[in-house]
């Protein structure tokens, strides 16, 4: 494999699997991009901020893939690694939803001081990055065949960047007139989307 046909593979397996990223980035990116507009801030940053995390954490399992190469138990590997990092999301996401609804609590303002508002774009990108989905599981698969190297960094950074610009969009959500239209119902949703990743995560350790 070259690196020119590994990053033509990274780019179409992408842009297949952008359907599946947004249905997963949406919840965990909504909510800070709102809350976001709504203090004033820059939108696009929480979105690049995220989109950073959550290559790292495609790095980070690539390079785990890589390592392993054939020997790895593919599917176990990415259930027991997507349940983990799938819970710690929830319950981020949970409390990110009660920081922006009650912020009033104790609580919160312990939060705030400890600044994980700040931390939550990168926090959240990182997780998703470390919850292997069934295209990067193949990529994964392809990164292994293609073992260290140049195809190898093409076929991951194209991966990448296919999954990556559709999510860019998700700064739009920022839009005064957007963000104030739907502010309370990506508030009250935080809270549900927690609990759906939280259970996404359980499922994938008892499947």
């Amino acid at each position: 494999m070259t690196a020119l046909s590994g990053a033509g593979e990274g780019l179409l397996l992408g842009l297949s699997a952008s359907g599946q990223c947004l249905a997963v980035c949406v919840p965990a990116l909504a909510p800070l991009v709102v809350a976001r507009a709504e203090s004033g801030g820059r939108p696009w940053r929480d979105v690049l901020v995220f989109l950073a995390g959550r290559a790292l954490g495609y790095a980070v399992v690539g390079a785990v893939f890589i390592a392993v190469g054939s020997r790895a138990d593919w599917e176990g590997l990415g259930s027991r690694l997507a349940g983990v990092s799938m819970i710690i999301l929830g319950l981020l996401v949970a409390l990110y939803a009660v920081q922006v609804n009650l912020p009033e609590l104790r609580m919160c303002s312990l939060l705030s001081r400890w600044r994980f508002p700040e931390a939550c774009p990168a926090a959240f990108g990182l997780l998703v990055g470390l919850s292997p989905c069934p295209p990067l599981l193949l990529l994964g698969v392809s990164l292994a065949q293609a073992g260290p190297g140049l195809a190898a960094a093409g076929l991951g950074l194209a991966f990448l960047v296919g999954t990556s610009a559709p999510l860019l969009a998700a700064a739009l959500l920022g839009l005064p007139g957007v963000a104030s239209r739907i502010s309370g119902v990506v508030r009250a949703s935080a809270a549900v989307a927690g609990l759906w990743f939280a259970a996404r995560g359980v499922a994938a350790l008892t499947h």
